[in-house]
């Protein structure tokens, strides 16, 4: 197995502040047991925010399920947070920090169906003027940067970032565009992925 990157480790780690939350902070869902479709939209929003918070993956997939067609961006934005949870991805990145590597078991371990599911809910609450905070562009750019990486045949180490960001670009070109809006630029991907 390749040893993690130091660079991809940079990337990834910026994430942890916000996923490892997400990822093991425990909060009872109470009402888990009702399908959150059936309720009021400010309580579909509560649900959805306990089920991130709760690392409860059923109830993070059936949160996105409620929220995923709501014409609100900051709904959008907060769809995008669940699809990335339900991917796999904060568990894959906190896994490959702890045993330091980041090989293609890892990547190819992320869902990409959810992965997409966030770039999409993210591209709309971006276009609609969400509050979007700075880790949840990064932690899409970072998603952008596996979307890539699968298609590359799950390798990250030949990724090659283009010199400025374009939301209808590529998985790479999009990566550098929510890295932009994060506060990073591409040269700071491109020296993340290669020290």
């Amino acid at each position: 197995m390749k040893k993690l990157y130091y660079g991809v480790g940079v990337v990834f780690s910026f994430l942890l502040l916000a996923s490892c939350q997400q990822v093991f902070t425990y909060s009872p869902l109470s009402w888990a047991q009702r399908d959150p479709s059936t309720l009021p939209e400010a309580q579909k929003i509560a649900y959805a925010e306990e089920a991130l918070a709760s690392g409860d993956i059923t109830a993070v997939k059936a949160a996105y399920e409620a929220l995923k067609t709501s014409p609100d961006p900051d709904t959008q934005a907060l769809a995008s947070q669940l699809a990335v949870s339900a991917s796999g991805f904060n568990e894959a990145i906190a896994d490959a920090l702890s045993t330091q590597t980041f090989d293609d078991t890892t990547i190819k371990g992320i869902d990409r169906t959810w992965l997409i599911s966030a770039v999409t809910a993210m591209d709309t609450a971006d276009s609609g003027g969400a509050a979007i905070t700075s880790d949840e562009y990064l932690t899409v750019a970072a998603g952008l940067v596996v979307l890539a990486a699968q298609a590359n045949g799950n390798d990250v180490s030949t990724l090659t970032f283009p010199s400025s960001g374009d939301k209808d670009g590529s998985d790479l070109a999009k990566a550098v565009y929510y890295a932009e809006k994060a506060g990073y630029t591409s040269a700071d991907l491109d020296s993340m992925l290669n020290l």
